[in-house]
């Protein structure tokens, strides 16, 4: 298969991207500031291509939309997280929260638009969509503005699947606990031992798990759409 993943170069999409591509998928990925880590990529998996995009720069989002009218996709990896700042909502600024819209959402829009129309040409297509499993459950304090984000991506994913379903289209999401990857690389380790000590088996989700549950999505049943899956060890119910 043809897939894209946004966010491919480091932390978890590139733990994702080595697990397609090792089965054989050819992958693409979009990237902002890791080009050493996109270039290794590369070299070593001859069938990834990465494609620089700045998420705060409106052209080079064109730049990338246009790039993408040439490509033969079969899914679309919505991975991609530009920024993550732990800030309590009543310390955040509300210009703050806009921009942090339009940072982290407003991109990946453009993107599943610009796919959903190769997808609906060739009646056929997948969108994985990464979210957080704090959706659910208790958040931890300060990430209001993480949270909301991703449950306006969650509530989109749902309209997406009912809307494109007919098209062959199927649309799913994972919703992880918070992990140990460069975007945490700033969370006090107390906070992350924390969040570990809550989960049922008394350790954090790994990346490695999530990119195996997005190789499954990537071949499983058309008829499994439009779902949610949760990985946080059960924390919500247990």
């Amino acid at each position: 298969m043809n897939i894209l993943i946004t966010g491919g170069a480091s932390g978890l999409g590139s733990q994702i991207l080595l697990k397609l591509a090792k089965s054989g998928h050819t992958v693409y990925f979009t990237y902002n500031k890791s080009a050493n880590e996109a270039g290794v990529l590369e070299k070593e998996n001859p069938g990834c291509r990465g494609f620089q995009c700045d998420f705060h720069d409106a052209a080079s989002i064109d730049g990338l939309l246009s790039a993408l009218n040439g490509l033969t996709l079969d899914v679309l990896i919505n991975n991609a997280l530009p920024s993550l700042k732990a800030v309590q909502f009543q310390r955040t600024n509300v210009d703050d929260l806009v921009s942090s819209f339009a940072l982290n959402v407003i991109p990946i829009l453009h993107i599943t638009q610009a796919c959903l129309s190769i997808f609906r040409k060739q009646r056929s297509g997948r969108i994985i969509t990464i979210l957080t499993s704090y959706l659910i459950n208790r958040p931890p304090v300060g990430y209001s503005e993480y949270v909301a984000n991703k449950a306006y991506l969650h509530a989109m994913s749902k309209a997406w699947a009912v809307e494109n379903a007919k098209f062959g289209i199927a649309v799913n999401c994972i919703s992880p606990s918070i992990m140990r990857t460069g975007l945490t690389s700033d969370t006090d380790d107390r906070v992350l031992d924390s969040l570990a000590a809550s989960n049922p088996f008394g350790r954090l989700v790994e990346p490695s798990e999530v990119a195996e549950l997005v190789e499954f999505l990537v071949k499983a049943p058309l008829q499994l759409n439009s779902s949610n899956f949760i990985l946080n060890g059960g924390a919500d119910v247990i």
